[in-house]
This record gives C-alpha cells, sequence and structure tokens, in this order.
C-alpha cells in the first residue's frame, strides 16, 4: 500500500495542466478596438457558459462557439463610457447569470434572460440597473474593478468597486461597497466600507471571500503607497466595514481567494513584485478563523510586474491550484492537496505561452477541465482562448 501510494504520488507530482491555442475571437469590427476585461457567464439561459468580453471603446460583447475553432458575435451592449472590468452572478434571483460592468463613468448591471415576448436572449441595454453613476453621492467613482460578494449574509449579491474619485482633489483610489437586494435592485450597505485613500496610495484590485466563517464575505486587498516601498494585505469586514491591517506582502500586483487547504475557509495567494534586486514571489497565506499563517513554501515566479493571480482547481481533481498570467506566460502551480498541517502543497508549475496577453484572463466556471480567455493587444477586440487538454 505504501509504495502505491508513493507511486501515485510520484505521478501526481510528474503531471503537467497542458493548454493547447484555441481561435483567436474577435469581439468587435472596429480595429482599433481592444478587450480590456474578460469573464463567462451564462447570460442567455443555454446551459453554456459563453465568453463575455469588455471593450475599450464601450462595449460588452457576448461570444458563442460555432464550431471547431470557431466563434462568432452575439449580442454588443453600449455602455456608454469606456469599459475597464466585468464580474459574472445572479443578481437578480431568476437563476440566470447577470453581469456588472465598471467604466470609466461608474458601474452599471445588465440582467441576463433567455429570449422571451419583447426581449432578446443574453444582455439587453434595456434591462439593467445603475449600480453606481451620477445619482450616487460617490458618482464620480469609477469602475476600474468589480468583484461580487455576499457581504452582509443575506444571501444576496453584493458589489465591491475599486476606482478612481475626484474627492478632495483627486482623482484618488476609493474603495466602495454597494447592497444588492437579489431582485435587482441596490443601494447602501449596512456597514459599508467607503474608503477614500490617499494620492500616491498602490490598491490591488480587492478580492472576496469567507475567511473567518461568519457566513459573510470579506473585502481583501493591499494597500501600501509609493514612499514606503511595500504594502499590507487587509482584510475589510463585510458585516461592520472595518478593516483589519494583516501581513506584510511587499510590493504587491495581484492577490487571488480560494480555499487552498481544504477547510472551508478561504484563502489568499500573494503576488509579490519583489523588492529591487529581489525576485517576484507568489506566497500562500491560510485562515485559521482569526488570523492568517503561512501554509506553503513561496514559489519563484518570472512572470512579469503586472501578472494576475486566480485560484481554480484546473485538472479535476478537487484540489485548489494556482493560476498566473504575466509577460506572454499562463503559469499553473498544481495543488497537492493540504498535509497534516493542512498547508497548501504546490505540486509544480506548468506554463503556456500566450503571445500579445494583455495580462487580464478568465477561467470557465463549473468546468471539470476549466478552459481560459486571454485578452490580446492586437486589433478587433481579440480574446485567445485556451482550450484545457490536461489528461
Amino acid at each position: 500500500m505504501r509504495v502505491l501510494g508513493l507511486l501515485a504520488a510520484l505521478a501526481f507530482l510528474a503531471g503537467c495542466i497542458e493548454f493547447s491555442d484555441g481561435a483567436v475571437m474577435q469581439a468587435s469590427a472596429t480595429a482599433t478596438s481592444r478587450a480590456v476585461a474578460v469573464a463567462w457567464g451564462d447570460v442567455a439561459d443555454r446551459g453554456v457558459a459563453d465568453p463575455l468580453v469588455v471593450t475599450n471603446d464601450g462595449t460588452v460583447v457576448r461570444m458563442t462557439a460555432c464550431g471547431s475553432g470557431c466563434w462568432q458575435r452575439q449580442e454588443t451592449v453600449a455602455l456608454g463610457a469606456s469599459g475597464q472590468s466585468i464580474a459574472v452572478g445572479d443578481l437578480d434571483g431568476d437563476g440566470v447569470d447577470d453581469v456588472v460592468v465598471g467604466t470609466a463613468a461608474g458601474v452599471t448591471a445588465f440582467f441576463g434572460g433567455a429570449a422571451g415576448p419583447g426581449r432578446a436572449a443574453g444582455l439587453v441595454a434595456t434591462d439593467s440597473a445603475e449600480v453606481i453613476g451620477a445619482s450616487e453621492p460617490y458618482g464620480d467613482l469609477s469602475g476600474g474593478s468589480v468583484s461580487l460578494g455576499d457581504l452582509d449574509g443575506d444571501g444576496d449579491l453584493d458589489v465591491v468597486v475599486l476606482g478612481t474619485s475626484n474627492v478632495y482633489g483627486g482623482p484618488v483610489p476609493t474603495l466602495a461597497t454597494i447592497a444588492g437586494d437579489g431582485a435587482g435592485g441596490f443601494g447602501p450597505l449596512t456597514g459599508a466600507r467607503n474608503e477614500y485613500l490617499s494620492a500616491g496610495s498602490s490598491v490591488v484590485p480587492p478580492a472576496v471571500g469567507d475567511v473567518d466563517g461568519d457566513g459573510a464575505d470579506e473585502v481583501l486587498t493591499s494597500e501600501g503607497h509609493a514612499a514606503l516601498g511595500t504594502s499590507y494585505l487587509v482584510v475589510y469586514s463585510g458585516l461592520t466595514g472595518a478593516g483589519a491591517t494583516s501581513i506584510e506582502v511587499g510590493p504587491t500586483a495581484a492577490i487571488a481567494v480560494g480555499d487552498l487547504d481544504g477547510d472551508g475557509l478561504a484563502d489568499v495567494a500573494v503576488r509579490s513584485t519583489g523588492w529591487t534586486g529581489n525576485p517576484a514571489t507568489i506566497a500562500f497565506d491560510c485562515s485559521t478563523g482569526t488570523s492568517f499563517a503561512t501554509c506553503g513554501t513561496p514559489v519563484g515566479t518570472d512572470d512579469g510586474s503586472t501578472a494576475t493571480l486566480a485560484i481554480a482547481d484546473m485538472d479535476g481533481d478537487g484540489r485548489s491550484d494556482v493560476v498566473s498570467l504575466g509577460a506572454g506566460t499562463l503559469s499553473v502551480w498544481r495543488g497537492a492537496g493540504p498535509s497534516s498541517t493542512h498547508a497548501f502543497n504546490a505540486g509544480g508549475r506548468s506554463t503556456h505561452a500566450v503571445a500579445d496577453a494583455k495580462g487580464s484572463f478568465a477561467v470557465e466556471p463549473g468546468a471539470t477541465l476549466p478552459d481560459v480567455l486571454v485578452p490580446l493587444t492586437t486589433d478587433g477586440a481579440a480574446v485567445r482562448h485556451l482550450d484545457n487538454v490536461t489528461s
């Protein structure tokens, strides 16, 4: 039995997460259009998550497969301002995915749905709701980054926005939280965290997850200042908005939240760009419910200073893996699962080159072997589809 267990472990460690280059989809017929954010969502109630592409010239576009290696545009919805970010979830309780899109002018929710009387399938401009716009107290807040989570524990998705606002003679980085009512409406969040950070602050797009097991999601980001040369992981309570500085994470490029050690609590992967002369690393910190503890040896990475992160099971083995994209390389550190001390044990790195990658990406939800979407810097709001062919 011990020999068989050792052989199985060696076979696991020898394995790789493998991708093949799928077709490049063009979300726009305009040459100067660029994809700035991507997501997957079943917004047309087809039972299939479709690629959703946000463009710099102010559109969100749904793409569908049209055969082997073929993608075609479906609806294109105008945003009214340059697109910046997107998040997907059911905001109105009908069981169909909706989207929240951040733009240079604010944040808007677009509701998904099947075709019906007076309504086309997918996203429709008239079936939308303002999340942040001119009528809000922070109406000048842009939607540079948007996330969804249940911050108040009522079972409905709320919205987290990190953007810039013009308060105090700005622009200054601003973190805002907005309550969703589960029926497509938005308003003030009890215990809301609306944080105006000082000019020169360094803040990465926040991640959302329940790190303390209280049934409500927390908001996690790293905050620092150029003069300090370092950042700290900060956890904001979804219930009260109170912020607590946690561990020092160095000059930080990205964070991701997910359950690394299988205990049901949200843990965090932090990508530090490293101090001058030091290599970039990804560190793994697991929640104990009241604090964070190192739960795996940090891994060095050479994928640039603007890499983005995600935590997802990329090979269908039930273990969380850590995904990073930067410097034209998609990297996956395969999770070997928790040890006897409930640590995250990375099982080796797999890499796949992505020419002209912009730096962000989206992992397909709910798939045993999830594919990945990567925005490109090329014409026509191009997006590369990476087919997960792990065996």
